[in-house]
């Protein structure tokens, strides 16, 4: 890949997510749209604990899935060294 085509994706990326911020921040005006901007503001810390919470259990999935069936998978078997 070039480094065009991975500056063209991140600032693609980047302009985005704020594209996404400046639009939450329009829709804070309308009733309807500010209920489900609480709501998912209330509900913010307890993803984050879940998210924390679930993501060790995650790696160690993904880590023996990889060790268990990465040499059936050409490019996994590629990176070990042993």
């Amino acid at each position: 890949m070039e480094n065009t085509d991975i500056a063209t994706s991140f600032f693609t990326g980047v302009g985005s997510l704020l594209a996404y911020v400046g639009l939450i921040g329009h829709l804070r005006y309308y009733a309807k749209f500010y209920t489900l901007i609480q709501a998912v503001r209330t509900a913010i810390p307890n993803i984050t604990r879940f998210v924390v919470g679930i993501f060790p259990i995650y790696i160690g999935y993904a880590l023996a899935g990889t060790l268990w069936f990465g040499h059936y998978a050409p490019f996994v078997s590629q990176i070990y060294c042993f």
